[in-house]
This record gives C-alpha cells, sequence and structure tokens, in this order.
C-alpha cells in the first residue's frame, strides 16, 4: 500500500496528468448507453424528487393520506423493480456496475421508506399547547 501510496504521488508532479478528465466526461456523454450502471445512478434522483413532492403535498393537505399511501407504495415498488428490469434487460451492464446500481437503489428503498414513515409520524403528532 505504501509503496502504491508513494507512486501515486510522485507520477503527477514527474510525469503530469496521463489521464484527461475532460475525455472521460465527453466520452460518457457522447454515449451514455454504454455506461448503463451509472445512468441507473442518476435516475434514482427522481424517486427521491417524487418522494419529496409527494411528502409536500401530504403535509399542505392537498393530497389525502390514503392517496398519499398509495403513490408512496407505487414509487417505492418500481425503485425495487425498476433497476432490476434494467439489469437483466439491458446486456452491455456488467456485474459490478449492476451489484453496484443495485446497492444503491436498496439503500435508497430503505431511507425513502424511512423518510415516508418519519414524515407520517410528525403529521399524525398532536400541535403542542
Amino acid at each position: 500500500v505504501l509503496s502504491n501510496a508513494r507512486l501515486f504521488l510522485e507520477t503527477p508532479p514527474r510525469y503530469g496528468i496521463l489521464v484527461d478528465p475532460i475525455q472521460v466526461v465527453s466520452l460518457f456523454l457522447k454515449d451514455p448507453y454504454s455506461w448503463p450502471a451509472p445512468c441507473l445512478i442518476i435516475v434514482a434522483n427522481a424517486f427521491a424528487v417524487v418522494t419529496l413532492s409527494l411528502e409536500r403535498r401530504l403535509a399542505a393537505g392537498t393530497l389525502s393520506e390514503g392517496a398519499g399511501a398509495a403513490l408512496h407504495a407505487l414509487n417505492l415498488l418500481s425503485i425495487l423493480c425498476f433497476p432490476a428490469a434494467v439489469v437483466l434487460l439491458v446486456p452491455s451492464v456488467t456485474p459490478v456496475g449492476a451489484v453496484f446500481a443495485l446497492a444503491i437503489y436498496t439503500i435508497l428503498f430503505l431511507k425513502l421508506f424511512s423518510f415516508r414513515d418519519v414524515n407520517k409520524w410528525c403529521r399524525e403528532r398532536p400541535p403542542k399547547p
């Protein structure tokens, strides 16, 4: 580990940066379908935004608790099914990328489920006198 760390620290001053980060980003932007796992991770933000907007509507009272619970259940179910379907149907997904993306989605599912529960408890809490 120490010899590799020394090599990592000595290489840029001696030889410069050998990998151009702009080329890596442009490669990703030119053909995003060759990178399905990072695209899956980026799309995960949409599920979090949906959950946030549902909770805002529930807190404002513009959405009933029953409809909110049904929409939350649909959103959480899609968090589990969508990445699994993409991993199974897209042949360019590597096993390492698939495991990483599915782990991110599993963590997101658990966090959004907890977010929904905590906000429900806060809505049900009686107001302080």
